[in-house]
């Protein structure tokens, strides 16, 4: 992992406030939480700087639409929320991701809603996936429907 890159992207995370501008502080935590562990995750792939910094420009891009998303859920037209959506997904994606842009529906659980519930519904979405877990061996076969 690259410590310096680490320390370099937590500092930019926190200084932007363009990621949490339309969030109280308490809304806010649970968004730059997970900025904080997407870019350990990135700093642990030992990316170049150049490469690293774009990763970084993506979840930037990702963190101020789920900001402006979840802030101006109240305010802004359905069109621009649903553009919104597409745009934190192409950014999503770019980081790796497994969403389609228009795929993003929020589903918060009972106990958690309001915007601290949206904000971890969208960045359960949007977390890139490492990779797919394999399969177990012992699998069984799947009945042939046609008989």
């Amino acid at each position: 992992m690259s410590e310096s890159q680490r320390l370099r992207a937590v500092d930019q995370l926190y200084a932007n406030s363009d990621l949490r501008s339309e969030l109280t502080d308490d809304e806010a935590a649970p968004l730059l939480q997970w900025g904080e562990a997407q870019i350990a995750t990135l700093a642990g792939r030992e990316l170049t700087d150049p490469a690293f910094d774009e990763a970084i420009t993506h979840l930037h891009g990702v963190m101020t639409r789920v900001n402006r998303y979840v802030g101006g859920q109240s305010y802004l037209p359905p069109t621009e929320l649903q553009t919104l959506l597409a745009e934190m997904a192409a950014e999503a994606q770019l980081l790796g991701a497994d969403v389609l842009p228009g795929g993003i529906v929020i589903a918060q659980s009972a106990g958690d809603t309001g915007n601290v519930g949206a904000i971890r519904a969208l960045t359960g979405l949007l977390t890139p996936r490492e990779s797919l877990p394999p399969m177990p061996p012992d699998l069984p076969e799947w009945p042939d429907s046609h008989d």
